[in-house]
């Protein structure tokens, strides 16, 4: 009877495949050991996440989980180490006045550190219902649901889960169910992500495609007054809109 195999411990597995990717790498560019650390980290990350949280869910529902928690341990107005902030403007607490003054109800997501300080802000709102997602495209049917309870949502989200949305997206185009989205834009301002530039660029014509209006904002102004303007088209005329936030009004994102 053979010996049963040891699983290894993920610690080690994390180091075997660091060790693995640093022997691999010498000799090569800048930009390679860069694209090597990054991938380190995420292996890391990963092992991370998926550890803490209890078994029988997805893993992208386990990552969803693990965000809440340690968002939970930050005061809301808790600076966020891995952006490099590009104003001093406070426009994500103007972003959340805008929404409380157009009876936004509901907010969906997908954990996004560009909508950190938002979600962060909603989540303590005892009059607004929060619904993590497992998926972007859960959030477009959510807020068709919302709307046909009587309820306004918004749906935020990164450029690169538009893509999981274009089927989901046809609902609300051919139903004319109001939709707002925010959209925080990746693979342009200082990217250092290459698997981020594809869906950037096949974002606004992804969303125009199918059905959507897509405004698009760069500076803190710009951005309060289209996600007003935004919010007033899509729930007072029934129109489907994509707010694309601007990578360099986010800022450079570290790791």
């Amino acid at each position: 009877m053979s010996a049963r195999r040891q699983t290894p411990h993920p610690s080690e597995l994390a180091s075997t495949c660091g060790d693995a990717l640093s022997h691999r790498g010498r000799g090569r560019s800048n930009a390679h050991r860069a694209r090597i650390r990054f991938i380190r980290k995420s292996v890391s990350y990963t092992i991370r996440r998926y550890q803490v949280v209890p078994d029988g869910q997805s893993f992208r529902a386990r990552t969803s989980l693990a965000f809440i928690r340690d968002s939970r341990r930050q005061a809301v107005h808790s600076p966020q180490p891995h952006l490099e902030t590009r104003t001093s403007d406070d426009w994500p607490s103007e972003l959340y006045r805008v929404l409380k003054a157009a009876n936004v109800r509901q907010m969906s997501y997908v954990p996004d550190a560009g909508h950190s300080q938002l979600i962060r802000m909603f989540s303590a709102d005892r009059d607004v219902t929060t619904n993590v997602l497992t998926t972007e495209e859960e959030g477009v049917a959510i807020a068709a649901g919302a709307w046909l309870g009587g309820q306004r949502s918004v749906l935020l989200m990164q450029s690169s889960g538009v893509g999981n949305c274009i089927n989901m997206l046809s609902l609300s185009a051919i139903g004319r169910f109001p939709l707002l989205m925010l959209v925080t834009m990746r693979g342009e301002w200082a990217e250092f992500n290459p698997w981020q530039v594809p869906m950037s660029r096949a974002t606004q014509p992804s969303l125009e495609a199918i059905g959507l209006k897509v405004m698009r904002a760069e500076t803190p102004e710009d951005l309060v007054e289209t996600v007003e303007s935004a919010a007033s088209l899509a729930y007072d005329c029934d129109q489907q809109i994509a707010v694309l936030i601007g990578q360099r009004l986010i800022g450079k994102k570290k790791w």
